[in-house]
């Protein structure tokens, strides 16, 4: 399994310690990071410059992510173009966040439309050899929220693969254990999360689907399950990715390195 984080991160990191995107990348490798996961919009802004800080750094970007609004009939060619380019850069896994029902909407004729054209966005993606996937979404009004939701989308797209969010059950009070393990054959791709039940002095606050709080935290420091999670995928043979996110942590250089640290240990 290869150490992996969002490439957003390390560009705050470096932001608010006010060094270069070069020296934060140097610093990260000798961390241990191996590979990186980036926001296709935001690549698409400066390629060639983050691509080439990057190689100098020796760290290959291993997965894109982007958001198309799927449940409404758009953006299917701006998923095309997604797929398009990460083919390109011989990506091979691509998370898409397909969209959700606007209030008022029938979450069902919603998610029809999501799987219609999430199978023919996989067939395409299937075609080049890369790895279209959903991953389960944090907050309630996405219909690939739960367990179950995610079961029924990957049961109605054989082609479609799953992302595991392993901070992103917590919002539900589900087990990300058992995701790993009901869905093993399909996790290709994996985002280590965490939340600290208790706060943390300058992290940003999610509510759970009950109200509760969750503070953003660095791997470990929380209450996601992520050794175990790590232990069951290695168990069932996984051997990509464990993709670090950490939006809204309150010092994302020592999340960084406290990340990195524990994924070196697990």
């Amino acid at each position: 399994m290869k150490r992996c984080i969002f490439l957003c991160h390390l560009i705050e990191a470096a932001h608010r310690r006010k060094i270069s995107l070069d020296e934060m990348l140097l610093q990260a490798a000798g961390w241990g990071l191996q590979g990186a996961e980036a926001d296709y919009d935001a690549l698409q802004a400066a390629p060639q410059p983050v691509l080439e800080a990057l190689e100098r750094a020796g760290i290959p970007l291993l997965a894109l992510y982007g958001k198309c609004d799927l449940a409404h009939g758009g953006d299917l060619e701006r998923a095309r173009a997604m797929l398009s380019f990460a083919a390109a850069h011989q990506i091979r896994q691509v998370l898409i966040v397909p969209g959700y029902p606007k209030p008022g909407e029938n979450r069902e004729q919603i998610t029809q439309e999501l799987i219609r054209r999430l199978q023919v966005l996989c067939g395409i993606g299937a075609a080049a050899q890369i790895h279209l996937s959903i991953e389960n979404f944090g907050y309630a009004d996405r219909p690939y929220h739960t367990i179950g939701e995610i079961e029924r989308l990957l049961a109605a797209v054989p082609d479609l693969c799953y992302t595991l969010d392993t901070g992103n059950f917590l919002f539900g009070r589900e087990n990300a254990l058992r995701a790993a393990s009901l869905f093993a054959p399909r996790i290709h791709h994996v985002h280590c999360k965490d939340f600290s039940l208790r706060p943390i002095p300058g992290s940003q606050t999610e509510r759970d689907d009950y109200g509760a709080p969750l503070y953003p935290a660095a791997l470990g420091a929380g209450a996601a399950p992520l050794a175990a999670v790590i232990a069951r995928l290695r168990e069932y043979g996984y051997q990509g990715a464990l993709s670090i996110e950490q939006f809204g942590v309150a010092d994302p250089f020592s999340a960084v390195r406290e990340s990195l640290s524990f994924l070196k240990k697990h």
